[in-house]
């Protein structure tokens, strides 16, 4: 069963334009290990927690035309 804050988050990836590409590259990690979290196919833990903020923070990115990823200086 695929966990309810994985469509919680592609909903907002959709609403903000953020490809699972952007978001994986932002993350430091790879493009097929995010999409396997999103899909349930995958558990970490902290994983919602990681995604929601990374989300949320390359939000702000866009908005403020920075490219830094979040575990930049």
């Amino acid at each position: 069963m695929i966990p309810k804050w994985t469509g919680d988050a592609v909903k907002k990836m959709h609403l903000n334009e953020i490809t699972i590409t952007e978001l994986a590259e932002f993350m430091g990690i790879s493009r097929p290990w995010l999409n396997s979290i999103l899909t349930g196919k995958r558990y970490s833990p902290g994983s919602r927690t990681k995604v929601m903020a990374a989300i949320d923070e390359y939000i702000e990115v866009k908005k403020n035309g920075k490219t830094a990823g979040p575990n930049s200086d």
